[in-house]
């Protein structure tokens, strides 16, 4: 079954681990959602210990071709900073 995410196509990949330790087994899952065009991480979910802990990842909104001006890259200096260069600084 083809997966979407995001209206995108995705590699679903999913990892179950099962240890066995002082007698009591330990199951623990992990699931990634990988854009099959840019091989960008969407989504990924995890249970650990038994489900006694769990995390959740996802990507809400992306954009693969932005576009940007030169002001984007500018930085203005706040009031009383002084640019120094660096080869100007004395080492201890």
């Amino acid at each position: 079954m083809e997966e979407s995410l995001l209206n995108r196509s995705v590699y679903h990949i999913s990892l179950k681990i099962e240890r066995v330790g002082n007698e009591k087994p330990n199951v623990s899952f992990k699931d990634w959602w990988i854009d099959k065009e840019t091989g960008f991480e969407l989504k990924s979910t995890g249970n650990w210990n038994n489900n006694k802990q769990t995390n959740e990842y996802m990507v809400t909104k992306v954009d693969f071709n932005p576009t940007f001006s030169e002001k984007d890259f500018t930085f203005d200096l706040p009031t009383g900073v002084t640019l120094v260069n660096s080869s100007n600084v004395k080492k201890k």
